[in-house]
């Protein structure tokens, strides 16, 4: 009797591998190539798993209709696709640092997933792979590495004027916090600015700011609908808070010219805060926002120019 069980139990774990093995075929063989970049091919299908993936980490991206939300996978991939192959130039990939352990476990806690059991639910339930998480999150940890160690020399920050800034703010009882939301993008004549403004004027007036920064934003925020949170006005640049602060909440502005493209900031909502100014404290915040904004706006012009440089064929 336990023979005949061992042998049921076989015959069905055979069925499970040979109907596996039959839909990874059939999937292989439907398989369609969409773009080569480089060496590396996309097919449909991996444009098709791309937009499971985002939609878990983005729910907004469920209201773009199905030709918007095939380009924001494809481009996606791209950006993927590009990264990686600049990256193997500098780096080993896929190794299991302690870096990167650091980088899936805050990761984690960023969407309130405290323990294995709430990981492992999280996954199943969503039909993704850690693999394809720790994928995404290597290349973005390693291409801020990357751009660190470029361009670090390069950041130019004027700490005496950050300091006076601080200062003038320590004599007020409150000052103005604006919730943010950014598009970045970018184009090289006046006639392109206006084609690209204007279709992205028409894509919130249909989709709202959020798809839109998924659709046409080069920013890393595009994945979260263009959200940069709270930022008080002592931490922005003069010439953008001479922009936004002519501006009421729920309203965004029109193209800033700013190093590595084009930005259209929308203000979410404005308070005002009280604040107790520990300068001191406040300018090592200060430097590490204006050293990450500065390295931001390299990454995109290194981006950009090793895009340009790279194959990318479509069928």
């Amino acid at each position: 009797m336990r023979n005949y069980f061992l042998n049921i139990n076989k015959i069905v774990l055979l069925i499970i591998i040979f109907f596996n093995t039959y839909l990874s075929i059939s999937q292989a063989n439907n398989a369609k190539i969409i773009l080569k970049i480089n060496d590396q091919i996309i097919t449909n299908q991996d444009i098709i798993n791309e937009q499971k993936f985002l939609i878990v980490f983005n729910e907004n991206l469920k209201n773009l209709d199905s030709e918007k939300m095939y380009n924001v996978a494809k481009d996606s991939l791209i950006k993927h696709a590009v990264k990686i192959q600049e990256l193997s130039r500098h780096f080993i990939l896929n190794s299991e640092t302690d870096r990167l352990k650091e980088v899936l476990k805050d990761f984690y806690i960023k969407i309130n997933i405290n323990n294995e059991a709430e990981k492992k639910d999280f996954l199943k339930n969503n039909n993704i792979f850690e693999k394809d998480i720790k994928s995404k999150l290597e290349v973005e940890a390693l291409w801020n590495e990357l751009i660190y160690k470029k361009y670090i020399d390069q950041v130019n920050i004027d700490k005496k004027k950050l300091r006076e800034r601080l200062v003038n703010f320590s004599n007020n009882t409150e000052v103005k916090s604006f919730l943010l939301s950014e598009i970045l993008f970018s184009a090289n004549s006046k006639d392109e600015i206006r084609k690209k403004y204007s279709e992205i004027l028409e894509s919130i007036s249909i989709n709202g700011f959020e798809n839109s920064a998924n659709i046409f934003s080069t920013s890393d925020s595009s994945r979260f609908g263009g959200k940069i949170g709270w930022v008080n006005e002592n931490k922005l640049s003069p010439l953008i808070y001479n922009v936004i602060k002519n501006y009421n909440a729920g309203e965004f502005t029109k193209p800033i010219n700013i190093p590595g493209g084009l930005l259209i900031l929308k203000i979410n909502d404005i308070k005002m805060e009280k604040v107790e100014i520990d300068i001191e404290e406040e300018l090592k915040k200060l430097v590490s926002f204006e050293r990450k904004k500065q390295l931001d706006q390299f990454s995109l012009i290194y981006y950009k120019k090793i895009q340009t440089n790279a194959k990318i064929n479509e069928n």
